[in-house]
């Protein structure tokens, strides 16, 4: 979408946005440094990410023109406020870390974009857990420390590497409830499977930035004999604890 209303559109073979990006920062400390506020430090970040790629190295392997590197470049370093963007599903492909530090290097070669980009509001997908508490949940499985584990919408069997060991000390956990909305690696290992709608077949909610809430609304009826797992939980608190703990009737309510 953003393609088809730009004035010019370059095409890069998937995992190739970096080099782009890379050469249009090369171009610019080469020929228009007089014009950028580079302090030392965004310099010699600029100078570690370049390494030795030259911009007719970039060229070669991207395909893309020398003089459209050049004119990006220019175009960027005359703009008072320039903005690079890394495509939003850039994570997906190869190199999609190097392209989301590359357009943010793009961005802080002139202070004055800096006022553009509100960084205290990340979005919702910043504030999935990390990589280290996964391994210490993997580790406390390993010593018998989780007594009960339930899975919601994630297939971690399938999703990290064999050496987490996560299968292994999964294992080891006495009680696993799977609220997966279809059979998976995971559920496979479960004592209980509480089949769950879709998001499709849901109600809910979604923030995907502070401030912003916005509801979920289902596009369709459920298919199969599921449940939404707001439903789930909601009665299983209901037997716990009693409708007075839990007064509504249903998780849409």
């Amino acid at each position: 979408m953003t393609a088809t209303n730009a004035d010019h559109d370059i095409r890069v073979a998937p995992g190739d946005e970096y080099l782009v990006a890379l050469g249009i920062l090369r171009l610019l400390l080469d020929k228009h440094a007089r014009r950028l506020q580079l302090s030392e430090d965004r310099k010699a970040a600029i100078e570690q990410a370049l390494g030795s790629r030259s911009v007719d190295y970039i060229v070669q392997k991207t395909g893309v023109k020398k003089e459209d590197l050049e004119k990006i470049a220019r175009r960027f370093a005359e703009a008072e406020k320039p903005l690079a963007l890394a495509d939003g599903s850039s994570g997906a492909l190869p190199h999609g870390t190097e392209t989301a530090v590359a357009a943010s290097l793009l961005c802080s070669v002139k202070t004055s974009s800096l006022s553009l980009i509100d960084f205290s509001a990340a979005h919702a997908l910043s504030e999935a857990t990390t990589a280290r508490r996964i391994r210490q949940l993997t580790e406390r499985m390993g010593r018998n420390e989780i007594d009960a584990l339930i899975v919601h919408n994630a297939n971690p069997v399938y999703a990290l590497p064999p050496a987490s060991k996560f299968q292994e000390h999964l294992s080891r956990v006495p009680f696993i409830a799977s609220l997966s909305s279809y059979p998976d690696e995971t559920s496979q290992f479960a004592h209980l499977i509480l089949p769950s709608h879709t998001p499709l077949e849901s109600w809910g909610d979604y923030h995907p930035k502070r401030n912003i809430a916005a509801i979920m609304q289902p596009t369709m009826g459920n298919l199969f004999a599921t449940h939404h797992p707001g439903d789930t939980l909601l009665a299983a608190g209901k037997a716990l604890k009693g409708n007075d703990s839990f007064p509504w009737e249903n998780f849409y309510e």
